[in-house]
């Protein structure tokens, strides 16, 4: 499957369109607890859309009262795509899915692309 622009147009005048930086990631045939368990992530609980990602992202922040860079809110979700079942993976500023180490742990043994924006604007694609 080839992607082309048209294919990520959802992500312009979105949340993640924003000053933020954002990630975006897909990964094939792992459901999005098993994503979120190769992350050994500490679950926060659902969400529902990007705003209420955004929200929970900071309330969480405040809650721990951690710094930037101390934790990551990720959001996974199970999405139907090409060649079969994914997890989709949003976080707001670039932290999991731009790590080599984390992502080697998410993708072991299946495929994974990210899609990454930094708050200044360089960004680029890993798989």
């Amino acid at each position: 499957m080839t992607a082309s622009a048209p294919d990520y147009g959802w992500v312009r005048g979105s949340l993640l369109d924003s000053h933020l930086g954002y990630c975006v990631g897909l990964v094939k045939e792992v459901a999005p607890e098993d994503v979120l368990g190769r992350l050994q992530a500490d679950r926060q609980g659902p969400s529902t859309g990007l705003t209420a990602l955004y929200r929970r992202s900071d309330e969480v922040q405040e809650r721990l009262d951690y710094e930037y860079g101390d934790f990551q809110l990720v959001g996974a979700a199970p999405v139907s795509g090409a060649g079969g079942e994914w997890t989709l993976m949003v976080e707001f500023n670039v932290a999991v899915g731009f790590n080599h180490e984390l992502m080697a742990e998410v993708s072991a043994e299946t495929q994974v692309v990210t899609r990454y924006l930094n708050p200044v604007g360089k960004g680029g694609f890993h798989w």
